[in-house]
């Protein structure tokens, strides 16, 4: 099995539709248990006053299992792996070809609840890490997208340094800058 083994004793590996499709019903589980109690946020941007209805569980899982197929080429998914194998967490869908934008968007991300939280933030951590690294050698500057849930929000904030776009209510945006020098 491929990926860097970290200190803490979980790897991150870069897979694609393959390991979705041979681990769907654990990746499924993991979800369901991850956004069981999540606080979802509202889909899009409000529209004068017709009604918006928010994220739910259903939508996770359709968008990262249900969908697989339409991003064999152009996306893959990052994982977070204990020592036996488990999934720790997975960021979902990251675009590795950049079709001349300058802005790109990942899928929805989580961490399993079946492991400690401080593995968790870790490997979320990492795994934002090299997310951010897969989109800057894809040609990315940054990355707009809407958040799931207020805790997945508040994390990306506080450890990565996405911002609120001013004036919409679930837009945000993280600057990737220059790809870091090797040394």
């Amino acid at each position: 099995m491929k990926g860097r083994v970290l200190a803490s004793g979980y790897k991150i590996r870069v897979v694609g539709r393959t390991f979705l499709t041979r681990r769907a019903k654990t990746i499924e589980n993991d979800i369901r248990q991850s956004f069981k109690d999540s606080n979802f946020n509202r889909i899009g941007e409000h529209r004068g006053n017709l009604p918006m209805r928010r994220f739910n569980v259903e939508d996770v899982v359709s968008t990262c299992l249900k969908s697989n197929t339409s991003y064999a080429d152009d996306r893959r998914s990052v994982v977070a792996l204990d020592k036996s194998g488990k999934i720790i967490g997975m960021v979902f869908h990251v675009p590795i070809k950049n079709k001349g934008k300058e802005a790109g968007e990942y899928s929805w991300f989580y961490t399993s609840s079946s492991h400690p939280l401080r593995m968790r933030v870790a490997a979320g951590n990492r795994m934002i890490d090299e997310v951010h690294q897969m989109m800057r050698t894809a040609g990315f500057k940054r990355v707009v997208a809407s958040m799931g849930t207020k805790e997945g929000a508040e994390f990306l904030k506080k450890h990565h340094g996405y911002q609120l776009i001013p004036g919409k209510t679930n837009t945000w945006v993280k600057e990737l800058g220059p790809r870091p020098k090797k040394g």
